[in-house]
């Protein structure tokens, strides 16, 4: 867990919030929340839509640790120690774990909305970190 800490530094926590992948998404589910959004999408609906985002989060985790594994056993040795000479490496590896643990957490967070405690600020943070997740693969 240091690991991913120690990467998170190196590659910038305001380089991930200041980003269009984390600021579009987030503009998207305020507006969402704020306007009409809220009355065309009866509860049965976004039930349904909670059960979609818990599937497509767990298929995008699935798809990230593949693509992760293709990368790491395809990277030669050389380019893997130029590519850490100059923190790139770190990077790579970063924005893997990074998606993964977004999906992750996209995951547990729909399964409690879903199942445990729902409200609308709930599906509307549901709804911003599929977005957000989405572009974050996007960035892939």
């Amino acid at each position: 867990m240091t690991n991913i800490i120690k990467r998170m530094y190196n590659f910038g926590i305001g380089r991930i919030i200041k980003s269009y992948d984390f600021i579009i998404p987030l503009v998207l589910a305020i507006i969402g929340g704020f306007t009409f959004f809220d009355r065309l999408t009866p509860l049965g609906i976004r039930q349904q839509f909670l059960s979609d985002i818990i599937l497509a989060s767990i298929s995008i985790t699935t798809i990230v640790l593949a693509g992760f594994a293709i990368v790491i056993s395809l990277t030669e040795k050389e380019l893997e120690k130029a590519l850490k000479k100059y923190n790139i490496y770190d990077n790579i590896i970063f924005t893997f774990e990074y998606t993964t643990i977004l999906s992750i957490l996209t995951f547990i967070f729909s399964l409690i909305t879903k199942y445990i405690f729902y409200s609308k600020i709930s599906y509307y943070i549901n709804l911003w970190l599929l977005m957000y997740l989405i572009a974050c693969l996007i960035q892939l």
